[in-house]
Order: C-alpha cells, then structure tokens, then sequence
C-alpha cells in the first residue's frame, strides 16, 4: 500500500474467540445491546447539545462523499484524505459524562472471569510489539485511557516504569480491586504541568482517539510529553475493513464497531498517514488484526434465529482464526496499531 511502504508489518493475532467472548455471541444478549444501541442512537439524534460535523478531523476539509449509516446516522468519507467520520455526534461534555459514568461500554472488558485472558492474548502480544521500537535507555511508559489497566500491568512486567490514565470510574475501581493498580484519572495536560516535557518515553492510546474530537490537541500534548526519541503508539479503527463493510450492510443491528459515540470515526491507511506525518511523527511499524470474522457472525446471527442457535454458528466460531486470517492477510482488519 502506497501510504505504508517501507513500514515493519505485522499481520494478524490468534484468538480464542468462544473463550473471550462466549455470550456475546448469544442472541438475548445481541439483541439486548442491539436495542441499548437504537436507544443511543435516537438520543444523539435529538439530542440539543450534538454536533453536526461538517470537516473533516484529520485535514479539515469540507468534500466529502456518503460512506454508510448507523442507527440513521451519516458516516462520511473525506474526499481529500479519505478519513471516515460520523455526521452527528455528542457534545464534548456529554461525551466525557458518558464515559466517566457509564460502565457498559467496558463491561466486556472489566469481566473478572476474562480478564487473565486478556491480559494473557491482548496486553501482553501489544508491548511485544512495541517493545523492539524503543531506544531510549529510560523505559517510562504513559498509557492514556488504559481501561482497567492490563497495558500497565503487561508493560510493568516488561521492565517498563508504567503510568496509566483513565476517566471511567468503573474501570479504575476494576484496577485496583483486580490488579492492585492505581490508575489516574487525571487528564494529559495535568501530566505535563505536573511532570513536564519529555517526561516519559512511550505514550500509548489504545482505542481512544477515535471516540474523541479533540484528539490532535492530546496527540500534540502527548508530542511534548515524549522524550527525544520517544514513541508514540496508535491503535484506532480501519474504515476500510471487513466490519465497516458489514456494518453499513446492516446499518440497525451495529453492537460494536462503527458506531458513536464508540467510534465517531475509523482511519484508513491514508488518512493516519497524512495526521502523523502532518504532526512531525514518522511511521515506523503498523500491526493489522481484529473481529471482522466474529463481526460479521454478530449481523448473520441477528438476521437469523436459526442461525445464532444452530450448529453451523459453534462451527464457524471454532474456526475464527483461519477465517480472520484471510481478511488480516488483505489488510482490511478492523483495527491497525501504528
């Protein structure tokens, strides 16, 4: 691909989906998120304090074409560099109440009886990933939204010095009572007040900046935060994968991809491209993985009651990983680490 060539690729991570997500896949529980979704989405749509975004985020341009709908929300597609961003979404203060507050969206992640797995074939496989890349002698590691804090364990167990940020009540509560972790809810500009520049020399955002509108204003705090050969590490959303396409196919019955305020926008290769490199950062490596395959059993399974609880659904779930593999393999994982 032309925005990446020359990068260290890494494709595809194996995962036992039916152990890490065994009743997500049960039709109750996907039409009981499938409604809480419907529910989400109306309440965007009317409500007084959401904002209807005309630019793009990445480069600020105002072309753009139809990419899909959610719920009767409007995804667009930036015609200059093909960034994909929802048309409506809350407010900043309704989006940081939500995520202070509200505990379902990292329900899934804050499971006592999964989470040694995760920790296990998530955490631990993304700071080996990152770890050949670091070349500062330091070893201080910021996790920024670090969820209930598996990153900061994994990297603590790695021989890093590892601090972890988070706004979500429910999950910093889960760190200390699983972990024995003290997670901070304090925000990246407080760190560099408090710390100063260069202060660490690793700064992650796993999953965060494509639920935030204001993501280059903490990418450029985080650029000042890094030491002089720091990294900085990205896991956000591919629009040009297998669950964008199957999202837009079945526009209301998303329970976990494209969809705000989870995601307000997914990068394609260009458009992450264009922002790192517009912000003084030069691609180094980029990690393709995701759920594509389990996403796609997530929309057939909704359409069909005979499906979700027939034998041909324990099948195909048993055979995730070579499934996944394939859709890895073309690059259209729904989720890249840069």
């Amino acid at each position: 691909m032309p925005a990446f060539q020359g990068l260290d690729r890494k494709i595809g991570k194996p995962l036992d989906v039916a152990r890490f997500k065994k009743t997500a896949i049960e039709l109750a529980n996907l039409r009981k998120t499938q409604k809480e979704f419907e529910d989400l989405a109306k309440k965007i749509r009317f409500a007084k304090d959401s904002v209807n975004v005309k630019r793009c985020y990445v480069c600020g341009s105002s072309q753009r074409k139809k990419a899909g709908s959610v719920y009767g929300i409007s995804y667009w597609s930036c015609e200059k560099c093909s960034h994909v961003y929802a048309g409506l979404c809350p407010g900043a203060r309704s989006m940081e109440e939500f995520y202070r507050k509200d505990h379902t969206y990292a329900a899934d992640y804050a499971n006592a009886r999964t989470y040694r797995y995760r920790l296990k074939a998530i955490a631990r496989p993304k700071i080996d990933f990152v770890k050949p890349y670091v070349v500062t002698k330091r070893k201080r590691w910021l996790d920024v939204g670090c969820g209930i804090g598996d990153i900061v364990v994994a990297a603590k167990e790695k021989g890093f010095a590892p601090k972890g940020l988070e706004i979500s009540k429910s999950s910093v509560r889960f760190a200390r009572r699983t972990f024995g972790i003290s997670v901070s809810c304090e925000g990246l500009e407080q760190v560099l007040f408090d710390e100063g520049e260069g202060a660490y020399d690793v700064i992650s955002f796993f999953g965060v900046i494509e639920h935030i509108s204001n993501f280059k204003e903490q990418l450029l705090i985080a650029k000042r935060l890094l030491s002089k050969n720091g990294l900085l590490v990205i896991e956000a959303p591919n629009a040009k994968s297998i669950s964008t396409l199957s999202d837009f196919l079945y526009p209301d019955q998303v329970t976990r991809h494209m969809f705000p305020p989870f995601h307000i926008m997914a990068f394609t290769q260009k458009s992450i491209c264009h922002l790192m490199k517009g912000m003084g950062f030069k691609p180094l490596a980029i990690w393709y993985f995701g759920l594509d395959f389990f996403n796609l059993l997530i929309h057939w399974s909704l359409q069909s009651e005979r499906m979700a609880k027939g034998p041909l659904i324990d099948f195909l779930i048993s055979h995730n990983n070579e499934f996944q593999s394939v859709i890895d393999q073309k690059e259209m994982s729904d989720e890249i680490i840069l």
